[in-house]
């Protein structure tokens, strides 16, 4: 079976990270647990939505399905608060995307052709960019807190191991120059992080 890829483009500090680069050089950085967990809950919420799609295609999905619950080692019933705490997640993260997204639209608009001609026209990073980025990691501080209080406290550091240890292993943050293209053709200026189910 194919296994899926998760490809989550984070928007934050596309223009900071762009600043601090020379042309050519790449930089590659741990995650942070707030970008794990960001991409683990969005990896169930993908992985659910890919099951549905083979049982309606008259296909058997309980495979995906049923790979949270082996990878973790969680109960039938902690796995379903998982996934709760999961689609919640995600579906906050979503909306805070569109509003960077929408942001970042139209301080691009600002420029011409869409093309700095040099480094140097380069502007700071809008205080409202990095203030969603802040909202957008407290969204999923507070669910991971949601998640450790509703699974309890041994179950939660079972969860935190696989997440940590295992999950975050699939997990690369390449900070771009300016102008190098991504995998993919996503925005070169944007941290791309790419994690896979092992």
């Amino acid at each position: 079976m194919r296994k899926p890829r998760l490809v989550t483009t984070f928007w934050t500090t596309l223009l900071a990270a762009a600043q601090t680069l020379l042309p050519g050089e790449v930089v590659v950085t741990p995650p942070s647990p707030v970008i794990v967990y960001g991409a683990f809950f969005r990896q169930i919420v993908q992985l659910e939505g890919i099951a549905g799609e083979l049982d309606a295609q008259g296909r058997n999905g309980a495979e995906l399905r049923a790979y949270v619950k082996s990878a973790t080692g969680l109960t039938e019933p902690q796995v379903k608060l998982l996934k709760t705490v999961a689609v919640a997640c995600d579906a906050a993260l979503r909306q805070k995307d569109a509003q960077a997204q929408a942001l970042i639209r139209e301080i691009r608009s600002r420029t011409p052709g869409g093309r700095l001609k040099s480094r140097s026209e380069l502007p700071q990073v809008p205080r409202e960019l990095l203030q969603l980025q802040s909202e957008h990691d407290a969204i999923v501080q507070s669910h991971i807190a949601s998640l450790e209080t509703v699974l309890g406290p041994a179950a939660f550091q079972r969860l935190h191991e696989y997440v940590t240890q295992s999950f975050a292993k699939g997990i690369t943050l390449r900070h771009l120059p300016p102008g190098q293209p991504a995998a993919g053709g996503a925005n070169p200026a944007l941290h791309q992080t790419e994690g896979g189910i092992r």
